[in-house]
């Protein structure tokens, strides 16, 4: 019952501004998003849901930067749920202090945002405000599971 998120080399977040969906785009590297796209669209058939290209690379939640192996993407994206608008969301804020019993190097107390998980994805944390805007619990599909939300920080 709590949320954690990566939170990179500061105990604090940095607050970016919510992503935007382009208006019209395309990607021919997959046939069904070939054709033009308006804004947020389900073409990828992606199981976490709609997506669509950013008019704001480095938003909050801009997939691109947030999911570790996505650097090589031409282009920044973000998951844009069932409408064609991104709902803005609060920025993640880690918790002060945590602890996380089912991995060894976590079961001490950790400050804010640490790297005892030791994810090449960076320093995370457990946040306070689950839902927020980087909330890879929400964010990933199939981290549904975790006990908690969590950030790269």
């Amino acid at each position: 019952p709590y949320s954690w998120t990566y939170c990179g080399p500061h105990d604090d977040v940095e607050e970016k501004d919510p992503c935007v969906c382009e208006e019209t785009w395309t990607d021919d590297s997959f046939a069904p998003c070939a054709s033009e796209q308006k804004g947020c669209t389900g073409c990828f058939e992606d199981p976490g849901g709609k997506s669509c290209r950013v008019v704001n690379p480095g938003c909050a939640t801009d997939m691109k930067e947030i999911v570790p192996g996505n650097e090589s993407w031409p282009y920044s994206w973000t998951y844009c749920g069932p409408h064609d608008d991104v709902e803005e969301k609060d920025p993640c804020v880690c918790e002060e202090t945590w602890t996380d019993d089912s991995f060894a190097p976590c079961a001490s107390e950790q400050k804010g945002c640490t790297g005892c998980f030791e994810d090449p994805g960076g320093k995370s944390c457990r946040v306070v405000n689950p839902g927020c805007a980087t909330d890879m619990k929400e964010i990933v599909p199939g981290n549904e599971s975790w006990p908690y939300s969590w950030t790269y920080c």
